[in-house]
């Protein structure tokens, strides 16, 4: 008999945010895997410098399942 570890396989998952309006500033994503720590305690965080129309955020190493997102536009870059 063996023993060992069985882990999930993971993927990335792949964030489009579309019709960003400014070109300034950064977008800030945040990812949640369950209800109680949407928008308390993220799973991963991504942010990537702002541009018009549209930006792509690549989350890596993600166990299949649901998840919930947040995005911000901070178009000063205060991190406000």
């Amino acid at each position: 008999m063996m023993a060992g570890n069985v882990s999930a396989q993971q993927s990335s998952l792949v964030v489009v945010i579309k019709n960003v309006k400014e070109a300034t500033g950064r977008i800030a994503v945040a990812l949640f895997d369950n209800e109680k720590d949407f928008t308390k305690k993220r799973l991963q965080g991504k942010t990537t410098l702002s541009k018009l129309d549209e930006v792509e955020v690549t989350f890596d190493n993600i166990v299949p399942g649901n998840y919930a997102i947040s995005v911000m536009h901070d178009a000063n870059a205060n991190d406000e």
